[in-house]
């Protein structure tokens, strides 16, 4: 698994325009909060460890509010996402 600093310097490095969701600023992406990334972004990558803080953090709320033909990559646990919300998003 690639580090979420890294998959953001990658992204920046091939013309993504890079914004991140963490609790302080480290480096020089931007910060904005989960349900703005969700509305505003075409692709979220969620790198972050299963906790009581981050189970569903993608929940049927966030997913709806995304963008039509958003991409979401989860490279951390499952829980992270609602799965039963991600699969019936995926099937519509």
């Amino acid at each position: 698994m690639i580090p979420g600093p890294k998959v953001a310097e990658i992204a920046r490095a091939i013309g993504c325009d890079v914004v991140v969701c963490r609790r302080k600023q480290e480096g020089d992406f931007p910060l904005a909060d989960i349900d703005t990334l969700c509305r505003e972004c075409d692709i979220i990558s969620l790198h972050v460890p299963l906790s009581e803080e981050t189970r569903n953090l993608i929940n049927r709320e966030r997913i709806e509010s995304m963008k039509r033909g958003a991409i979401l990559v989860n490279t951390a646990r499952g829980a992270v996402c609602d799965e039963k919300a991600v699969a019936e998003a995926a099937n519509k």
